[in-house]
């Protein structure tokens, strides 16, 4: 069960292999790599795998040769890039790194250490700070925001990052053994390609979270994204991640066995019942209003007899919150969703009580709407 622990300070034991895929963003990859280097230690490595690029990624990376280790193949995006670093690593734990982020000082020895204190983790995940490049294809700079973990004691490691993707980016450092235990990057993903992964050694691997301070900065920036086949500009990037999150559902999520959703501290019917939510919840996270609508059903009909929970109306209440991520209208919000769940009211006091929670839910989303419009008008 991951959980919460205290950073680390003394020197690591273990070797890192770092691996940067990379396509196009010669310009920003500079500055990932400097950040690196100046905390390399002697046990480490630097694989950048170049996904074909055409720009001055060759003419940037000879400025860091050696220590930086080069490969190339032609263009097959980040997952193929990725995995094919994945086989030339060489070290104990490997991180796999976005070209346009930054490792923060003195991170890489703090995760190493991390891991070699515990033997019995696959990987351990980090927060992130956000940063903008004021200038395109210049140095990062944070902008004050830093992603934190959501409590994984209180709702369970699982539950949560069904909903969404809290180990995003370059947050997980792990074990060679964890690819081994849970697979390598799916190629089919252009988007959300670490998400599949995440869900992946959540379910089949040890984790905890290594602290609260955050361990890289995530730059926003407007370059375009995806690989030669399928690129697209940055203002599509949501929608192609709630396209590939969707896939994710079906691939990884709709067949588990339902204890998978179920939460600490909860046993017999109300674990039951509130797994069941869970999977709703996931499913209308991923804008899935079929399957959302199964799940809330499903409860209602196995346990017609037993009313919601607190944990349950809660569950229920914020529903319609989740997946306000991907910045288009919920399907959650339709008509046609909102008449199905009306229908919820002839399955006894537990779709009653999910009835009123939705549509009390969907009333206050709608006045927010109004608000927000009103103020974008001003």
């Amino acid at each position: 069960m991951p959980m919460q622990t205290d950073c680390c300070q003394a020197a690591s034991r273990g070797g890192v292999s770092v691996i940067i895929p990379t396509y196009q963003r010669g310009s920003v990859l500079r500055y990932c790599l400097t950040a690196f280097l100046d905390q390399l230690r002697e046990q480490d490595e630097i694989i950048v795998v170049v996904d074909g690029s055409t720009d001055e990624t060759e003419r940037v990376l000879r400025e860091f040769q050696p220590p930086v280790q080069v490969l190339f193949q032609s263009n097959g995006g980040r997952s193929a890039a990725a995995n094919r670093g994945l086989e030339a690593a060489s070290r104990e734990y490997v991180w796999v790194f976005d070209d346009d982020d930054i490792p923060l000082p003195g991170v890489l020895d703090r995760l190493a250490l991390f891991l070699d204190d515990r033997s019995g983790l696959d990987f351990g995940i980090i927060p992130w700070q956000r940063a903008v490049r004021p200038v395109p294809g210049g140095p990062p700079t944070a902008d004050g925001f830093v992603f934190q973990i959501p409590d994984l004691n209180r709702r369970g490691p699982l539950a949560p990052l069904f909903e969404s993707n809290y180990i995003g980016g370059a947050s997980m450092f792990a074990r060679q053994r964890m690819y081994r235990e849970s697979g390598v990057f799916d190629p089919r993903y252009l988007r959300s390609q670490d998400y599949h992964l995440n869900i992946r050694a959540a379910l089949n691997c040890s984790f905890e979270v290594v602290c609260d301070e955050p361990g890289f900065l995530y730059t926003m920036h407007d370059s375009d994204r995806g690989p030669e086949r399928e690129r697209f500009t940055v203002d599509m990037i949501r929608r192609k991640w709630l396209q590939y999150d969707q896939m994710l559902y079906f691939d990884l999520l709709d067949g588990l066995a339902i204890d998978y959703f179920a939460e600490p501290n909860t046993r017999g019917d109300e674990r039951l019942g509130l797994a069941m939510i869970n999977k709703a919840r996931t499913a209308a996270s991923k804008h899935l209003p079929d399957a959302c609508l199964e799940s809330l059903i499903a409860r209602c009909t196995r346990l017609e007899n037993h009313a919601l929970t607190s944990r349950e109306i809660q569950a229920v209440h914020g529903m319609i919150e989740v997946g306000q991520w991907y910045e288009t209208s919920s399907p959650l919000l339709e008509p046609a969703f909102l008449d199905s769940i009306r229908a919820l009211r002839k399955h006894g006091r537990a779709g009653r009580q999910i009835a009123q929670q939705v549509l009390s839910a969907e009333k206050r989303a709608r006045k927010r709407e109004r608000r927000q419009r009103k103020k974008d008008t001003r």
